[in-house]
């Protein structure tokens, strides 16, 4: 029976759901590896014991019996003696220099090595050469390929057996980083760490940030960027404008400085338009507001919404944002004078002093919103309102030590940046 017909003809009696290839060599995968036991895969997998037994002389008999090959009695080709007799791939011999006595072992990864072009970390390779080899000579038992590097049968089936772990815990990291985006569907790799470094350490998985990353780059897993350009500025207009208040201002607390700005969110072959007040020390999202259009009550409707999560004796709170008709409208200006909150604009179109706003809105559009496509505007609406509530509670973010913005909020005095942030930076 090949694998075809075991792939057509396996399925659950009861459910009668087929299982394909990959996912039996998985199972199996995981019961020669010692992570589950029988009981368990019955369990987690509702695979039974029979079954089981079943998966695993099958794959033995399709997978693992050429590893087990008998030794060359002198039939067939004779795979070469010495590394440096293997042949490269336009016919001619690729010689590896040959080490005196008196030298230290060869591993590629010297600098004398190197000084010789060999390859870096060449002596991981050496299981990938065993197996082209199998290829060129089947006849030849594993023992008689391990020789040609210098390597024992136990080492290339070791080997093997480290494969195997790292593509079940490659296995599991995809499955965890799935499950994370379902409601995150656009966090970064790096944030994706630090919030499973738990999960990590609870299923034994010994990778660091770069190896991580790794998994996700070779599981085509890494976020891709999106391009877009919309503006949403109207700064000609003939209001009052205020000077920027933030130079070299760096906030120890909640409450101490807002900054606000308006992106838009694509519908069809329209846009909706996201005010958005974020609190600078945190980064949490005290207010927001979705409109169909551009006119200034979204932008007080989102200033509403913080304004009820400030502390009744609160002073000293700074609103900043860009000079757009929207915050210099009278009906805006006047709601903070009457709170008691200082006002603060950019000077020209330096995106830099207005940053963070902007950051933040890039953040809720291209992690969240962008992901989804709206049937109506209520629909917008809630699938904001659940986004801006997943990035205040749950997301961690790189500017404030990793902690989420509502964790944040609750703190005082600095807090560690991961990354260099340039929205205080004074500018000429």
């Amino acid at each position: 029976m090949n694998i075809n017909q075991i792939k057509q003809s396996e399925k659950n009696k009861k459910s009668q759901k087929s299982y394909n290839v990959k996912f039996k060599k998985r199972i199996v995968g995981y019961y020669r590896m010692g992570v589950y036991d029988e009981q368990t895969i019955e369990k987690k997998f509702k695979i039974n014991r029979t079954l089981l037994w079943k998966w695993n002389k099958w794959y033995y008999n399709h997978f693992l019996a050429d590893y087990y090959s008998k030794p060359n009695y002198g039939k067939g080709k004779k795979p070469p003696r010495r590394e440096s007799e293997i042949k490269a791939g336009n016919g001619s011999t690729q010689e590896v220099p040959q080490k005196r006595a008196d030298e230290e072992p060869w591993n590629g990864n010297s600098a004398r090595d190197r000084r010789n072009g060999l390859p870096a970390k060449a002596k991981k390779k050496w299981k990938q050469g065993v197996d082209a080899l199998r290829k060129e000579y089947p006849e030849s038992s594993i023992q008689e390929l391990c020789d040609v590097f210098g390597k024992s049968r136990q080492a290339y089936y070791k080997n093997h057996q480290k494969e195997m772990m790292e593509e079940f815990y490659a296995d599991l990291i995809q499955e965890e980083v799935l499950r994370i985006r379902q409601y995150m569907p656009r966090i970064g790799s790096k944030k994706l760490y630090h919030m499973m470094k738990s999960f990590l350490v609870k299923n034994n998985i010994k990778k660091g940030r770069d190896a991580f990353i790794s998994v996700l780059r070779e599981r085509d897993l890494m976020v891709k960027k999106k391009r877009y350009k919309k503006k949403t500025t109207n700064s000609n207009h003939p209001f009052k404008k205020y000077s920027n208040l933030t130079f070299n201002l760096v906030p120890t607390k909640a409450n101490q400085l807002w900054v606000s700005d308006i992106t838009y969110i694509r519908f069809g072959r329209t846009f909706y338009y996201l005010s958005i007040i974020t609190d600078a020390y945190s980064r949490k999202i005290v207010g927001w507001y979705l409109s169909e259009d551009l006119k200034a009550e979204g932008s007080i409707k989102a200033l509403k919404m913080a304004l009820q999560t400030l502390p009744e004796n609160h002073t000293g709170l700074i609103h900043h944002s860009d000079r757009g008709i929207q915050y210099c409208s009278k009906a805006y200006i006047k709601t903070l004078l009457k709170k008691k909150i200082r006002i603060s604009m950019t000077q020209n179109g330096d995106p830099y002093e207005n940053i963070l706003a902007e950051r933040i809105n890039r953040t809720i559009k291209e992690e969240f919103l962008d992901e989804f496509v709206f049937l109506n505007y209520e629909e917008a609406k809630r699938i904001t309102k659940m986004s801006v509530k997943t990035y205040n509670n749950l997301r961690p973010h790189s500017s404030v030590d990793y902690l989420t913005p509502n964790e944040a909020h609750q703190r005082s005095g600095e807090l560690k940046k991961k990354w260099k942030n340039p929205i205080f930076k004074k500018t000429a």
